[in-house]
Formats: C-alpha cells, sequence, structure tokens
C-alpha cells in the first residue's frame, strides 16, 4: 500500500518526537510503501493513502493535494490527539472530512464519538528505541525526582512545587529538577524585571543562561531548573539524572514524558484518569487520584482533572524511602513498556485496522 505521510512536525514537542517515530515506522515496514513525507516530497501519482498525524490545519494541505493534482480516489487516514473532555467544534467539522479517523486512547475516541465522530478507532503509541533501561544507583547520593515541561498550563507544576516543599524538609538529601521549555511561562514565579538595570541588560545580552540562573531561578536549594530547548539525546541525558518522574497532568492526549520515562526504568508518578488510564498500571506506576475537576474553557473546551496534591505528597514519600522497591517496579516496567509499546507491534495494530476497516462511501466536507 503507497503511503504518503504528512504531520504537525513540532520539533521540540510531542508531536515532532511521535510524528518521526511513525514515519521511521513506515519507513521500515513491509506492508506500507512511503513514497513520500511532508510537502517537498509529494509523490508524482496519486498514493493509496494520505496519512496525517496532528492539527487540523492537515486537513487544508489534504484538501489542496485533492484539488490540485485531481486525486480522488485515495484513502485519508488521521491520528489525533486531544487533552480535554471535549473535542473543539472545528476540529470536529475537519475530522468529518477523514476516511478514518484514529486516536491514542480510549477516552479521547469515546470525546470524538459525544462530538459525532462514530467511527474513530484507538491506536496506541510506541516508544523510540532511544529510551533504554538504565541501571543507576538508587542506595547512595541525593535522591532526584525530575518534572518535565515546567510551568506549561496542562503540566502541573505548580502541584509539583506544592508538594514537594511542603513534603521534604532542607536537611533531607533530596532534588527537584525542573525541566521547562521557556522561562516566560512561569510568569507567575518570577515576575517580568522592568525596567532593566544596566548591569542586569548587559548580562542578559552576554549571557541568557546565566542572566536566567541568577535573576530569574527559583530561590530554593533542593530545586533545580533547566531552562530551554534541547535535542533528543539531551533530553535523555537528562531523564538519567532522575529517581522518579513526577508528572501530575490536567490532562494529556496520551503522556510521553513518563511514558519515555518508564521506559528507561524510571518511575513516574502520575495520574490514573483520562488518557492515562489507557496504560497506566500500578505494578509499576505510582498513582495520582482526580481531587475535582478544573473548567479550562475557553482555552481548552470541556474541563481537565485537578490532581490531589496530598497524593502527590505521599507518592513521593514512599519512592524516597522505598528506593529498592522503586527500582526494582521500574526495571520490570520498562521491559513491560518496551514489550507492549514498541514500533513492531504498534505497526502490525495499524495494519489490522486498515485492513478491517469498512471503508465509508460518503461526499467530501467543503470547508
Amino acid at each position: 500500500m503507497k503511503v504518503f505521510y504528512l504531520y504537525t512536525n513540532n520539533r521540540n514537542g510531542g508531536f515532532g518526537v511521535l510524528g518521526k517515530g511513525i514515519q521511521r515506522m513506515f519507513e521500515n515496514s513491509k506492508f506500507f510503501d512511503l513514497v513520500g513525507s511532508g510537502l517537498k516530497e509529494i509523490p508524482k501519482s496519486e498514493p493509496d493513502l494520505i496519512f496525517t498525524y496532528g492539527t487540523p490545519d492537515l486537513f487544508d494541505e489534504v484538501r489542496e493535494l485533492r484539488e490540485e493534482r485531481d486525486w480522488n480516489n485515495f484513502k485519508h487516514v488521521h491520528y489525533f490527539v486531544w487533552e480535554s473532555s471535549k473535542i473543539p467544534s472545528e476540529f470536529v467539522m475537519k475530522f468529518h472530512d477523514a476516511d478514518l479517523l484514529i486516536t491514542a486512547a480510549e477516552y479521547t475516541r469515546k470525546a470524538a464519538r459525544y462530538a459525532g465522530l462514530k467511527n474513530t478507532k484507538v491506536w496506541h503509541h510506541a516508544v523510540d528505541d532511544r529510551f533504554q533501561y538504565i541501571d543507576k544507583d538508587f542506595e547512595n547520593g541525593t535522591f532526584v525526582f525530575l518534572h518535565h515541561n515546567g510551568y506549561e498550563y496542562r503540566k502541573g507544576t505548580e502541584f509539583v512545587l506544592e508538594a514537594f516543599t511542603k513534603e521534604f524538609n532542607l536537611d533531607e538529601d533530596v532534588k527537584l529538577i525542573i525541566k521547562a521549555r521557556e522561562r516566560k511561562l512561569s510568569i507567575w514565579l518570577t515576575p517580568k524585571i522592568s525596567p532593566y538595570t544596566p548591569e542586569q541588560l548587559e548580562l542578559k545580552r552576554r549571557d541568557v543562561r546565566e542572566f536566567r540562573e541568577k535573576y530569574l531561578s527559583i530561590d530554593h536549594p533542593q530545586i533545580e531548573e533547566i531552562i530551554g530547548h534541547v535535542s533528543d539525546e539531551e533530553m535523555v541525558s537528562i531523564n538519567e539524572m532522575a529517581h522518579c518522574f513526577v508528572f501530575p497532568a490536567k490532562g494529556e492526549g496520551w503522556g510521553l514524558p513518563p511514558f519515555e520515562c518508564l521506559a528507561m526504568g524510571i518511575v513516574p508518578i502520575m495520574p490514573k484518569y483520562s488518557c492515562f488510564s489507557e496504560w497506566f498500571d500500578e505494578r509499576f506506576m505510582l498513582g495520582i487520584k482526580e481531587a475535582g475537576y478544573t473548567n479550562t474553557e475557553p482555552r481548552y473546551t470541556g474541563y481537565m482533572f485537578h490532581p490531589s496534591v496530598k497524593q502527590i505528597r505521599k507518592q513521593m514519600r514512599w519512592a524516597f524511602e522505598h528506593r529498592k522497591e522503586l527500582k526494582e517496579m521500574g526495571k520490570k516496567g520498562s521491559k513491560h513498556i518496551h514489550e507492549n509499546y514498541n514500533w513492531d507491534k504498534v505497526h502490525n495494530e495499524l495494519v489490522d485496522i486498515i485492513i478491517n476497516y469498512k471503508w465509508p462511501r460518503k461526499k467530501r466536507m467543503k470547508y
């Protein structure tokens, strides 16, 4: 089957990470024949399938290909994720034009059905090979908690900070690392400096990293921040520092950060609810229950969940005091992830969906 592939190429986000993984899956497939990827590699002849992954603007690109090249026979499969309880109406309008919709979790499929997208199928994520088990010392030295995508609205950084600072005393050998993409998202913690002094302005021009550490970092001896975009290899190195991952997100489409950390043997403290429930397993993960709901309109339609800070504290304390058990959980969890969510297995699941799907005959929507 000839496939042309388009995805939202967000270099430093989940779309980019998974998008590249899907492309490699197509490249290595014996069932799919990848004839192009991206608008710079449009095939000369019409493919059997156009597979898109990411944001709804990809539907505009598919429509333009159909109109400009007079392609009328291909099937359009769109893979999407969403983070809240309700899919936006403008997304739904475009999603109706796909021949097949697939999504990462049952939670999102139910939201799609509620929106009238009744034929949505579930296709799970896979973990990349670079996230391999790391055998590290859990008994000696500083115990390190790690949190990713700090200060972004959905990630629950405020709950991590509250739990950590309330639970641990300064004389305990423990540390929290917060990896964040951008400093400006933490403006509620470190107010904007205005106006700059001449010394501050000179330092900012000369060395942005030093400026951030001196004037914008959290003033806590047990908390370290890593600010800025990093490469895939650097992200793996950051994960290697941690003994436990803390991720009390309000809502996710799948949850790549804790998923990738567990693949490396780093037990995540994570929610049991929403999309996480698709792969949460208490044998290898420390769960957080919801303490209510958060109205996320208009930024995100519907609602998300409010995690329990009390439970985050409890699970962080347990991890800190049960290091031997935590290490064993991580070792087994890494094996579980690699056995059940590898690209070969996920590839075969997609092939089954494509082969067994009853392709509809329908009139194309006009935007």
